[in-house]
């Protein structure tokens, strides 16, 4: 009974927020309950973020003790939060230790990891072949600027290939920067995950903007924004 209460109060309170959005504002040609759903879209990302104590919120609709019960609750749902066994945690610190410490070069690292994730199976298989695809590029030297296309090729792809993609025969993991099959945004993501089905794309199950450490704040806030959107879109499709 007070889960429903609560859901009808959130509801009024988005009610209100668009009314009183759509007096303030002049908007004339634009369809505002859709221009809702983006800026929805955009700040649902706020749900999945640990901080909640924002100035630029309005306390009165979604105060600080709203959005901290929305990420945890969504949290709790979805189990995102999972743990690797300490055994496995301890194997792999060891491991980079002795790799960081010259005890043993990039082969016996790998062979170690990768023997190891033999051993387990899910998302911790997964995290420790990660960890694994990056030790060739583990190097102690002092490097010039990297560029986002070094960042991706020799950091992000690995990576990213060996948690989402490396264990399924369905998906293609692949640095993109094409437009998408049927967006109409008009704009590429830098990095996606492709899933097929009967040899042919589907959908797509993870979206990724990249950028270098010289990047401004704000194109790096406006890249947060398009992930939203292009999730958005992709899970519309």
């Amino acid at each position: 009974m007070g889960r429903k209460l609560e859901k009808k109060e959130i509801q009024k309170q988005k009610n209100d927020f668009i009314g009183q959005s759509q007096a303030e504002c002049n908007f004339v040609s634009v369809n505002f309950l859709n221009l809702f759903n983006e800026l929805l879209a955009m700040s649902g990302i706020l749900v999945l973020q640990k901080r909640h104590r924002y100035d630029g919120i309005p306390a009165t609709y979604i105060p600080p003790v709203v959005l901290k019960s929305m990420r945890d609750e969504t949290i709790e749902k979805f189990g995102f939060q999972k743990r690797m066994s300490p055994g496995t945690i301890d194997h792999v610190m060891n491991t980079l230790t002795e790799f960081r410490d010259d005890v043993i070069n990039t082969l016996d690292a790998e062979y170690r990891l990768l023997s190891l994730a033999k051993s387990v199976s899910g998302p911790e298989r997964n995290v420790i072949r990660a960890v694994a695809s990056l030790l060739s590029e583990m190097k102690d030297v002092d490097v010039k600027c990297i560029s986002e296309s070094h960042l991706i090729s020799s950091f992000i792809h690995p990576f990213m290939k060996s948690l989402f993609a490396i264990e399924e025969p369905n998906k293609i993991a692949h640095c993109s920067n094409i437009l998408q099959e049927g967006s109409d945004l008009g704009k590429r993501p830098d990095y996606v995950v492709d899933v097929t089905e009967r040899y042919q794309f589907s959908f797509v199950s993870c979206i990724g903007e990249v950028k270098a450490d010289f990047t401004s704040d704000a194109l790096a806030t406006m890249d947060f924004y398009r992930l939203a959107l292009f999730a958005k879109e992709m899970l519309e499709k």
